[in-house]
C-alpha cells in the first residue's frame, strides 16, 4: 500500500529522509497460525510477525530514518498512530519532515473471531447495523489504509498533491466504567470538545461526523448521545448533524479502522458526496435523534454547504481518538508552481492502439473530415510531408502506421 505512489512522491526522494512511520494494528492471526506446530515454525518468524515490524519493515524497505512505531490501542490503533504522527510533525520531533500512517486488518485464524463471539461483540448474521434498531454487533473486515502527512507549509512549498488539511487531533481514555469494554460518553464528548477547541473550530461548522458506529445496542446510544451533546445545540431539525459509520459498509477493520475513516472523510470532501450507511433502515429507539439533532444517512447525500467533517474512533479497550479535517478547496482552486518560469511539457505516447485505415470510414462524415482537414493544415505549417487524410485513405501497406512519425 505504501508503494502505490498515490502521493506522487518517488522512493528516491524519501530515501534517507527523516520520515516517520506510525502503524496501528490489533490482530496477530498469522502469528497464531505459525505457532500451531512448534516443530515447523519458519526460520524468520521472529522478524516476520513481530508487532514492531509492522512499522519497522516499512522504514527499513524505504530507508526512512524518522521514528518507527507500531501501536496497539485496539480499534483506535491507526487513529492513535495518526494523532502521534501529527503531534510529532507539529512539535518538530526528531526533525521529522513527513510521516507515514498505516493501519491493517487481515483475518487468518478463527481464534480471534471466536474470542469476540464469546464476548458477544459480533453480529450473529455477519452484518453491522450501525445506529439501527437491528444492531446486534459488528462483523470483522479486512483491509489496509495508508496516508502520508506533512506540515502544510512544507507540502505547499514542495508542490505536493494536498488532499485535505488536518486541523486538530487528540486522544484520551475512558477511565473506569461499569465494564472494561463499555464506553464512556462523557470521555468521548470531552475529547471532541478538546480537539475542536485546540484548533479554535466552531462546533456549528460541522455537518457530518464519521463515527465509530459500534453496531451494538449498548455502544450506539452512548456514542450518539456523546456526539449529540456536543454538536446538537448548534444544529436544528432542518439542519441536523449527519452521522456516518464506515463499519457498516466494509466491516470492522480493527486497528485499521481509524485510518480508513480518515480516508473516507477526505474522499467525501473531495467528491462532495456522503455515502449512505449500509444496512441502515430505522434508527435505534434508544437514540433521541430529534433532541440531539442527529440524522442517519439513507442515500447518497451532496454536501454543497457542508464546510467540514470530523472523524472519531473509540476502541474496545477503551481508548478514544478524534481528528478534525477540512477541505483544501482554497488551495486547490489556486494552483501554484515552485518555479513560475518553468514551461510545462505534455507527452503523449500514442503507441499501440492504431491500425491501417483506422477511422477511414468516418471521413464520409463532414464534421470528422473537417476536423482532419484542420489537423492537416496545422501539420503543413510545420512542413509536414504527409497528410493525415491521405494516410487514412491509403489502401496499401506502403506506410507503416506503427512508425512513430505517423502514430
Amino acid at each position: 500500500m505504501v508503494y502505490k505512489h498515490v502521493a506522487g512522491i518517488p522512493m528516491e526522494q524519501v530515501s534517507g529522509s527523516k520520515t516517520g512511520v506510525y502503524a496501528g494494528s490489533m490482530a496477530d492471526d498469522y502469528a497464531q497460525i505459525l505457532a500451531r506446530d512448534m516443530d515447523v515454525i519458519p526460520k524468520y518468524t521472529a522478524s516476520g510477525v513481530a508487532r514492531a515490524m509492522l512499522a519497522n519493515r516499512i522504514s527499513w524497505f524505504y530507508n526512512l530514518q524518522g521514528p518507527s512505531i507500531s501501536m496497539d490501542s485496539a480499534c483506535s490503533g491507526s487513529l492513535m498512530a495518526f494523532d502521534f504522527a501529527c503531534q510529532g510533525l507539529r512539535n518538530g520531533d526528531f526533525n521529522m519532515l513527513s510521516a507515514v500512517v498505516a493501519g491493517s486488518s487481515v483475518v487468518f485464524a478463527p481464534d480471534g473471531t471466536l474470542s469476540l463471539m464469546n464476548m458477544s461483540f459480533l453480529s450473529p448474521n455477519g452484518r453491522c447495523h450501525s445506529f439501527d434498531e437491528r444492531a446486534d454487533g459488528y462483523s470483522r473486515g479486512e483491509g489496509f489504509g495508508v496516508v502520508l502527512l506533512k506540515r502544510l507549509r512544507d507540502a505547499v512549498s514542495h508542490n505536493d498533491k494536498i488532499r485535505a488539511v488536518v486541523r486538530s487531533t487528540g486522544s484520551n481514555q475512558d477511565g473506569h466504567t461499569p465494564g472494561v469494554t463499555q464506553p464512556s460518553g462523557e470521555a468521548q464528548a470531552m475529547l471532541i470538545k478538546e480537539t475542536y477547541e485546540k484548533a479554535g473550530l466552531s462546533f456549528g461548522e460541522t455537518r457530518f461526523f464519521e463515527s465509530h458506529g459500534t453496531g451494538t445496542q449498548l455502544g450506539d446510544p452512548i456514542e450518539a448521545d456523546a456526539i449529540g451533546s456536543v454538536f446538537g445545540p448548534f444544529r436544528s431539525p432542518d439542519e441536523p448533524l449527519f452521522i456516518g459509520a464506515l463499519k457498516s459498509n466494509v466491516g470492522h477493520l480493527g486497528g485499521g479502522s481509524g485510518v480508513a475513516g480518515v480516508i473516507k472523510v477526505v474522499m467525501i470532501l473531495e467528491k462532495g458526496l456522503i455515502p449512505p450507511n449500509a444496512n441502515f433502515k430505522k434508527l435505534n429507539p434508544n437514540i433521541d435523534a430529534e433532541f440531539l439533532n442527529l440524522k442517519g444517512i439513507l442515500a447518497v447525500l451532496p454536501i454543497h454547504s457542508i464546510p467540514g467533517g470530523g472523524v472519531a474512533w473509540k476502541s474496545f479497550a477503551v481508548v478514544n481518538s478524534s481528528n478534525s479535517l477540512r477541505s483544501l478547496r482554497a488551495f486547490l482552486s489556486k494552483p501554484t508552481s515552485p518555479d513560475p518560469k518553468k514551461d510545462i511539457l505534455f507527452v503523449f505516447t500514442g503507441q499501440g492502439a492504431q491500425y491501417r485505415n483506422m477511422g477511414a470510414e468516418l471521413l464520409s462524415h463532414p464534421l470528422f473530415e473537417d476536423i482532419i482537414s484542420r489537423f492537416d493544415r496545422h501539420l503543413s505549417a510545420f512542413s509536414c510531408s504527409w497528410s493525415v487524410a491521405d494516410l487514412l485513405r491509403r489502401p496499401d501497406t506502403s506506410t507503416d502506421v506503427n512508425d512513430p512519425e505517423y502514430s
